[in-house]
């Protein structure tokens, strides 16, 4: 079956210049011209998280960013630094007092 494509930018009208392969190209190139730009995007937000997944790694792989990072999990439990040591210390001296209640 054949379109009847006259007069439309696919079309092989003998009024055209050039081929309608090179009228297709011409029009694939306008609606991908965007898709390039995006690629190029893609590809700097791609390289920014390579980086910063580095620079997670050098600091997670030190000493320090190793404390940081136990002291952030600590934090998440929703208990801040020494406050399991105060909840002991609070416990203790309840069941101190009750001990002492029961002689």
């Amino acid at each position: 079956m054949r379109w009847d494509l006259v007069g439309s930018p696919l079309g092989d009208s003998p009024k055209e210049s050039g081929s309608s392969l090179g009228t297709r190209r011409e029009i694939a190139g306008k609606k991908t011209g965007g898709l390039a730009v995006r690629l190029r995007e893609v590809a700097r937000l791609c390289r920014t998280k390579v980086n910063s997944m580095h620079r997670v790694n050098a600091v997670g792989n030190s000493q320090g960013g190793r404390r940081k990072l136990n002291e952030g999990i600590g934090s998440l439990s929703g208990e801040r630094k020494g406050v399991r040591q105060k909840k002991t210390e609070t416990r203790r001296k309840i069941i101190g007092g009750s001990r002492k209640a029961c002689r």
